[in-house]
């Protein structure tokens, strides 16, 4: 298709979730002329639970401004279970609050404010090629020039592809999910608040959150029980008895960085963020702090006068995002493996204290050296 259009900007963002959508509210809001291209149209469906832990909803607050989000919150909760299978491991209540969104009203939600902060939004329009030694790429029947491109389009990303950083295949997860209406479940139980659920995949977990008229149900494993998966989803939902049978529901599938990330995730005038560098916890698999984060910090080193804007970039995701990232990676092997799983699972029967623990982690209130620190001391007697 011949080029139609020539469109010049600073800075390009491919995406349009809440990666992208946080850096071009910033940018635009500073007076940056931004472009955000999508593939799909506005709203559209992602695989992703939708959980919102405290510090994304104060980021979302305090950094972007965004005040009013009862539009979109389903439910909130500060309350959570933890289940080994369908056995209640413990439940407990804290001072934090996580709340649940579904990801089509949430991201256009952001699109929207990107919107009428002065981005232009290109919706449903395909990222052909990249051409960043010249500064174009070419999207639909469009030429968009820009100075500056900030990659937010997921594991497979194209313009992590052109400055060579890519995922680590082995440590993607696949996920899957299905929304079931309250009418359908099957249990009288408890659904109002989140459920975590182990053991039908070693590195990985389900989950169970509450929406307005439905609850999401999802598993996700390593690429490597791929084969395995849609089997142990189906167990999943049989066990925790939450619908008669899943068959007449659509599944959604996705892929999910899992433990793999990019160190140095911005080069040559391109800034990779969200899913797109591998910014996902590697326990909880939470990607919306880390998009929102990561999206923050790539405008505000494009604003600032930085003479090496890449390297600063690399060095804040460091310092605010990689930094959790690789603790929550050594905690994995201890919480996922034997005999490590089952010692944990009998601490956290006896007490709620590391599940509250736990969810300041989640909170931003302390990071997982600090949490087993805590765990020490007490072992100790010390606290």
């Amino acid at each position: 298709m011949a080029i139609e259009n020539e469109i010049f900007c600073d800075v390009a963002i491919i995406g349009g979730g809440p990666a992208g959508c946080s850096a071009g509210i910033r940018l635009a809001e500073r007076g940056s002329n931004v472009i955000i291209i999508d593939k799909k149209k506005f709203p559209r469906d992602k695989i992703c639970g939708g959980l919102i832990t405290q510090k994304a909803m104060d980021l979302l607050r305090d950094e972007l401004r965004i005040n009013d989000l009862s539009s979109v919150i389903e439910s909130e909760s500060n309350s959570f279970g933890l289940y080994e299978r369908n056995q209640l491991i413990n439940k407990a209540s804290t001072n934090e609050y996580t709340y649940c969104v579904t990801r089509n009203n949430f991201d256009y939600f952001l699109v929207k404010k990107a919107s009428s902060i002065g981005c232009n939004v290109l919706d449903g329009i395909i990222v052909k090629n990249i051409h960043n030694s010249d500064k174009y790429l070419v999207a639909g029947n469009n030429k968009i020039n820009y100075k500056y491109l900030i990659a937010a389009d997921g594991v497979n990303s194209k313009a992590g592809m052109i400055i060579n950083e890519t995922l680590d295949k082995d440590l993607l997860a696949i996920g899957l999910q299905i929304e079931i209406p309250l009418s359908r479940i099957v249990n009288t139980g408890d659904w109002s608040y989140p459920k975590i659920y182990f053991g039908y995949v070693q590195y990985g977990w389900g989950w169970v959150f509450p929406k307005k008229d439905h609850v999401t149900v999802g598993l996700a494993g390593l690429m490597t029980d791929g084969l395995e998966l849609r089997k142990r989803f189906k167990r999943l939902t049989g066990e925790i008895k939450c619908v008669q049978s899943i068959d007449d529901l659509p599944i959604n599938g996705g892929i999910i960085p899992y433990g793999t990330f990019i160190k140095m995730p911005a080069k040559d005038g391109v800034f990779l963020t969200g899913d797109a560098a591998g910014f996902a916890e590697p326990i909880t698999g939470e990607g919306i702090y880390y998009a929102l984060k990561s999206g923050l910090l790539a405008a505000e080193v494009i604003l600032s006068n930085s003479r090496n804007k890449e390297n600063q970039y690399c060095i804040l995701c460091n310092k605010y995002i990689i930094n959790d990232l690789k603790q929550a990676k050594i905690a994995r092997k201890f919480l996922f493996n034997q005999p490590f799983h089952s010692i944990a699972m009998k601490k956290l029967r006896k007490s709620t204290k590391h599940m509250v623990s736990f969810m300041r982690i989640l909170s931003g209130e302390i990071d997982y050296k600090t949490f087993f620190c805590e765990i020490i001391k007490r072992k100790l007697g010390l606290k």
